[in-house]
């Protein structure tokens, strides 16, 4: 028994292609939005590094300054690491571990973690929502910051060496 043809839909062959090209209606891809901000990122990173470099933040006023100690006199965790980056920038690994010892330590570490995260959005890949570190990890880097804050700020010989200071000038 023979049936009646149905009504079939257009093929591909016969829709119309004669509109602006695809690829330019559709909006970038998350992936193209994250290699954007990435890029400008890493300009930012550059700039920001060619100034510390340029700059000596000892001797220039326009550095934002630690308000902990503008307000109690105590150093923070973080007093001295603009000085240290720029002491490290230019070759000084001592002068940079007298500024700020824990910046020094954990610059690399961040830093290839920062890169890895990085490099993993640049291929593509769906962004982490885990943090970089175990939980536990995380708590020990805490603790060490707290007690290297409270540490420097101990009066006394071996702790005064954690206060931000300048190395004698050697000959």
């Amino acid at each position: 028994m023979r049936t009646a043809p149905r009504a079939s839909a257009p093929s591909r062959a016969t829709i119309s292609t004669q509109s602006v090209p695809v690829l330019a209606k559709r909006p970038l891809r998350a992936t193209a939005w994250r290699q954007v901000v990435l890029l400008c990122g890493g300009v930012l990173a550059l700039a920001g590094l060619l100034l510390v470099w340029a700059v000596d933040p000892a001797e220039a006023g326009f550095y934002p300054p630690c308000w902990l100690h503008r307000l109690t006199g105590w150093h923070c965790p973080g007093c001295g690491a603009t000085r240290a980056l720029h002491a490290l920038l230019h070759g000084d690994v001592s002068q940079a571990l007298a500024f700020n010892p824990v910046f020094v330590v954990l610059l690399p570490i961040v830093g290839a973690a920062l890169g890895w995260r990085g490099l993993e959005s640049w291929r593509g890949r769906p962004p982490r929502t885990r943090p970089l570190l175990p939980g536990g990890a995380i708590l020990a880097l805490a603790a060490v910051l707290v007690v290297f804050g409270i540490a420097r700020n101990l009066p006394g010989w071996p702790f005064e060496l954690l206060a931000p200071h300048r190395l004698a000038e050697r000959n």
